[in-house]
């Protein structure tokens, strides 16, 4: 049987858009780029006020972004956890 090699989904905070990725944009700016669909949606962990990203949702933002792609036409992912992604 082959093993699933996928490492967990790591989870970004605000704080870690600006340190770990270099994203220099206010929560302003966030909240109204996430309304016309310009950048990934948050979602809250549960227990926590603070607002999450997957991180490789923000990284492939950022590679379209790069690209020159429009990042909203390619994104059909949910941004909520599933059962699988919060279990640990």
């Amino acid at each position: 049987m082959a093993h699933d090699c996928t490492p967990p989904r790591r989870a970004l905070t605000f704080s870690d858009l600006k340190e770990k990725k270099g994203i220099r944009y206010s929560r302003q700016h966030v909240v109204r780029k996430v309304k016309k669909n310009q950048f990934p949606p948050p979602w809250k962990m549960p227990g926590s006020h603070l607002n999450h990203w997957w991180e490789d949702v923000v990284d492939a933002y950022l590679d379209a972004c790069a690209e020159g792609r429009d990042w909203s036409a390619e994104n059909n992912r949910s941004a909520e956890p599933s059962e699988e992604d919060t279990a640990a």
